[in-house]
């Protein structure tokens, strides 16, 4: 992804231990360019002169994928630890966007969604009645 998350440089805003952005502000854009980045990937609309770019970059993706799931756990950890009345819908919505393009558009290891609080997380939420449409 081109991104350094080893902790080197002044202008780093990505905390590598925790995978949360040292800004919170920052947290709902980074949401959307995770969602955004694999549906670009498998999108008509990115045109390449070399198509082995689009396969290099699904790959920059499939390496990432560990990261981008502990970026979503801890993001919806640190949602939820601010209690049912402060909790932000808007980005627990976000990221069930992204974890849905990536399990749809990125070549991943089963096992990584399998073993995942993701998954238990997201049945949780799909039982929370603060979802239930009108």
């Amino acid at each position: 992804l081109g991104i350094n998350l080893s902790g080197g440089g002044s202008d780093n805003n990505v905390n590598a231990d925790t995978m949360i952005p040292t800004r919170p502000e920052l947290v709902p854009a980074a949401l959307e360019l995770f969602k955004l980045l694999p549906e670009e990937t498998c999108s008509d609309r990115l045109i390449l002169e070399d198509d082995m770019l689009r396969n290099q970059f699904g790959r920059r993706l499939e390496d990432s994928s560990g990261m981008l799931m502990a970026f979503l756990l801890r993001t919806a950890k640190t949602n939820a630890e601010r209690g049912p009345a402060a909790e932000d819908l808007t980005i627990t919505e976000n990221i069930l966007h992204t974890l849905h393009s990536w399990v749809r558009y990125v070549r991943f290891h089963p096992r990584m969604l399998e073993g995942s609080p993701l998954v238990e997380w997201t049945f949780h939420v799909l039982a929370d009645p603060r979802y239930e449409g009108d």
